[in-house]
């Protein structure tokens, strides 16, 4: 099965499709079909689609779009969203990585933050069985079981480990590199 032919021509030529590769390698798509990055399973091909993970990667983007004034469309994790059968022309910005997060906040106990790249199964994965839990400890006095706990616990270290942080620790660091310099030349004096 072959992409649908775009409806419009790309707004992008050789030299942006040759500059985007070089900042996202293999996490850059050209004429790439959107259907599969959607909610709703529609959608025509974008120009480009990246996958960006960091903040640095997501300025490095911006400052290209910018400076080429390419348009551009950020999907998130692509929930609820229309896309009509003729794409997205230019730069289709899918976030993940540091994007996709759900943090407790420590400066607001009982406060969730769910980033623009998370999705709705991770957080409602989070939240219904810990909820359930404790609505059915506080409200109609059940007891909590070890199981029950457990189960817990391993709902949370899947999504851990599927967020990458767990890995992110684990994976050996490089050590950083020290050069020494010497003390600077001394100018002469004339005199």
């Amino acid at each position: 099965m072959t992409a649908p032919a775009a409806l419009t021509d790309s707004l992008l030529g050789a030299t942006e499709r040759a500059a985007l590769s070089a900042i996202f390698a293999e996490r850059v798509r050209f004429d790439e079909p959107l259907a599969p990055h959607t909610s709703w399973k529609i959608g025509g091909p974008a120009d480009a689609f990246a996958l960006v993970e960091n903040t640095a990667e997501l300025a490095a983007l911006m400052r290209y779009v910018f400076k080429r004034k390419l348009p551009w469309f950020v999907l998130g994790s692509g929930s609820n969203l229309l896309i009509g059968d003729g794409g997205i022309r230019g730069v289709v910005i899918r976030l993940g990585g540091e994007f996709a997060r759900i943090e407790f906040l420590e400066s607001a106990p009982g406060e969730v933050l769910a980033r623009a790249g998370a999705s709705n199964l991770s957080l409602v994965t989070l939240l219904v069985p810990v909820s359930a839990l404790a609505l059915g400890a506080a409200v109609l006095g059940e007891t909590v079981s070890v199981a029950a706990i457990c189960g817990l616990a391993l709902i949370i270290c899947g999504l851990a480990i599927n967020d990458g942080r767990v890995l992110r620790l684990l994976a050996p660091r490089p050590k950083p590199r020290v050069e020494v310099i010497g003390p600077a030349p001394r100018a002469r004096r004339r005199g």
